[in-house]
């Protein structure tokens, strides 16, 4: 198995994801106020191109553990899937309000486990 390298050393699988999105906003020349819903798809785009080859460089160096990785995997898909068909038609007043209950419920645990001295 190797070993994390350190985290200010250069590494190819660490700069060539920013040379490939630099790569993509220097000819398009984005102004400054641009409306975020044109820039938002673009933004999403570049970033579904470079996250599978670094996935798999981290993956091939030993740094992701498939067996840990894979479930995960299998349930963020479907869910996102079904999360953004559901918020399209969900009104604003009840998304804020289960949001507002899931991190408040994340705080409180946070807060239990920090004065049970887990981390």
């Amino acid at each position: 198995m190797h070993t994390m390298p350190a985290i200010n050393q250069a590494t190819p699988h660490r700069i060539l994801p920013s040379f490939i999105i630099v790569s993509f906003y220097c000819p398009v020349r984005i102004p400054l106020t641009t409306d975020r819903r044109k820039v938002t798809p673009e933004i999403n785009n570049n970033t579904s191109q470079t996250a599978p080859p670094s996935a798999g460089i981290y993956l091939g160096k030993g740094y992701i553990d498939p067996g840990l990785v894979m479930p995960v995997m299998l349930g963020v898909l479907p869910g996102s899937i079904i999360g953004a068909r559901i918020l399209t038609g969900a009104r604003v007043k009840y998304l804020r309000l289960l949001f507002g209950v899931v991190i408040l419920g994340l705080a409180i645990e946070m807060i239990i486990n920090g004065a049970g001295g887990r981390i």
